[in-house]
């Protein structure tokens, strides 16, 4: 899809794709000040957040996502910290209502890191999300459902 066609959604979508696999941060703010100029407005809020504080700096940034206490906030606390803490920003975010956090707080639920190992969990917190349109929650769900089927049992 061209460029001049994406949508400020699609563009912010790709900007949070990249932010997970920590491609070049620059790259990142790029396609989020491209979404913002097309009016979405979580792009704005985080170009909003990040125009004072330098890019390549995590713990800065750690701090000026967190501070802000709103769900995407704590998403992006949450890629930027570790350890429990790590973990404590992920739970906030998908409590919160962000459709971000609740893919990440589920895999924390589906591979028992600072809790109980707990499938059903992260498969309502997967669905919240993906009620919420978010992609990678789809994906994930579908692979569930193709590997497990409805019942959780291994698909043959």
């Amino acid at each position: 899809m061209r460029e001049a066609a994406k949508s400020g959604l699609v563009l912010f979508h790709e900007a949070m794709d990249q932010f997970d696999a920590y491609e070049d941060i620059h790259k990142q703010f790029k396609r989020f000040e491209r979404a913002a100029a097309k009016g979405h407005e979580e792009s704005i809020w985080i170009l909003s957040v990040t125009k004072d504080v330098d890019k390549e700096d995590r713990d800065a940034l750690i701090e000026a996502f967190a501070k802000t206490e709103k769900p995407l906030g704590w998403y992006f606390a949450g890629k930027r910290s570790h350890g429990r803490e790590h973990f404590d920003f992920h739970m906030k975010s998908a409590e919160g209502g962000c459709s971000w956090g609740r893919v990440e707080f589920g895999w924390f639920l589906r591979n028992g890191h600072f809790v109980e190992e707990d499938e059903k969990a992260y498969l309502e917190w997967l669905e919240k999300a993906a009620n919420q349109n978010n992609p990678r929650a789809m994906v994930r769900l579908g692979d569930w459902f193709r590997d497990y089927g409805d019942d959780g049992e291994k698909a043959m």
